[in-house]
């Protein structure tokens, strides 16, 4: 028998507030931490879909996947059982945020204040990633506009 391996996506969104990089997070239901929003993969659904979906059902936000931020391994018991994890993050971007519908608690922090209310190392790190990605990105963009100019 195959073992089963739960897919989770994680997406990790900004949005440009006043010129400022803002990063979303949400409180966790059980134990009341801040944490990047989650999702399980659902069957015939691929990772980037499952980002895009829950920001959208849960969020109310339309954003766009700008690249992939990390991977990441762990486990958790289902059904009394103890099933492997692997969690793929997404840097995501938007301009806008909507209502949240399904998110217990949810908000937009500025990079530092947004460190200081992750609890698990592994979702810091991803952070730190996710900021020097979307520089390099932004970094490409403005070489690309002094090229055309």
């Amino acid at each position: 028998m195959k073992d089963k391996l739960l897919l989770v996506s994680v997406p990790v969104v900004f949005k440009k507030e006043k010129g400022k990089k803002e990063w979303f997070l949400v409180v966790h239901e059980k134990d009341g931490d801040w944490e990047f929003p989650k999702t399980t993969v659902r069957k015939a659904e691929s990772s980037v879909r499952a980002a895009i979906r829950v920001m959208a059902e849960q969020g109310g936000i339309k954003a766009r996947v700008l690249d992939e931020v990390g991977r990441s391994g762990g486990a958790t018991r289902v059904n009394n059982k103890l099933v492997a994890q692997r969690f793929i993050y997404y840097l995501m971007s938007t301009k806008d945020s909507g209502e949240m519908l399904g998110f217990l608690n949810g908000d937009w922090f500025e990079y530092q204040s947004a460190v200081k209310k992750l609890k698990t190392k592994r979702d810091r790190q991803m952070l730190k990633e996710a900021l020097k990605i979307a520089k390099e990105i932004e970094e490409k963009r403005l070489n690309f506009k002094k090229k055309l100019v």
